[in-house]
């Protein structure tokens, strides 16, 4: 088969079209790949800091909760709620403990390293005056257990802060991803589109270049044919070819 006949030229053109399919699907496919990625570290990253970050809170709180109602319990002499206190502090201590673990565990940047530090920090403080607290109110002093708590507020109100800090960093940071996620998602589509209207302009071209070799002389044939029926036999076609036509 020639490389100027119609059935090459035909398969060129098929071929064309196949090799541009696959161009803009190969567009497509690397466009995305950068959507996932960042779909990847949202899953991997962010949801499981944010998840652990609200376990932290919400322990944290149920330690305050329990050393409150140990005090209530004391002012009541309620013996059996200060023992309900006690069993919720040993579950808070041990919960927390653990969701500050995994937390440290996970992949960290230099802000989430930051924050950790600190609340680590102010937490062993913490502790250290919270078991003041209630060696005051297994003791039956209230007096002491008062000015225990007093002295506990600063590291409570300092560790209620970094919390606040590393949420609002945390959800800084999912906003930006969300916001990239979005960039680059209209930027996939576009580079599809364009890279689409391309290929089909090409395709566009290339077919109408074969269309224009095949009728030109087809044209040329059909109207020196009609002279020729019209008794004109002195007719020259002017087309070279090394194709069917020619």
């Amino acid at each position: 088969m020639s490389f100027t006949s119609l059935k090459f030229k035909l398969l060129a053109a098929f071929a064309f079209l196949i090799v541009a399919a696959g161009f803009v699907g190969y567009v497509g496919v690397t466009s995305l790949d950068s959507v996932d990625h960042l779909l990847a570290r949202s899953s991997s990253e962010l949801v499981p800091k944010q998840t652990l970050l609200g376990e932290i809170r919400f322990w944290f709180s149920s330690s305050l909760y329990a050393s409150h109602k140990g005090e209530s319990s004391l002012l009541m002499k309620d013996a059996k709620q200060r023992a309900s206190a006690a069993k919720n502090r040993d579950e808070a201590k041990r919960e927390l403990e653990q969701a500050l673990a995994r937390f440290e565990a996970l992949p960290l940047d230099p802000e989430d390293t930051k924050f950790l530090a600190a609340l680590k920090s102010d937490y062993a403080g913490w502790s250290g005056l919270n078991e003041d607290v209630w060696s005051a109110l297994n003791k039956d002093d209230s007096e002491s257990a008062w000015r225990a708590l007093d002295k506990r507020s600063a590291l409570t109100e300092s560790i209620q802060a970094t919390l606040e800090e590393m949420v609002a960093d945390l959800g800084g940071e999912a906003k930006e991803v969300r916001e990239v996620g979005a960039a680059t998602a209209r930027s996939a589509s576009r580079t599809i589109e364009i890279s689409a209207a391309l290929a089909s302009l090409a395709a566009l071209a290339l077919g109408l270049m074969i269309t224009l070799s095949i009728t030109r002389p087809l044209d040329k044939l059909r109207e020196a044919s009609q002279r020729i029926a019209l008794g004109d036999v002195d007719q020259t076609i002017d087309y070279r070819g090394k194709d069917e036509v020619g």
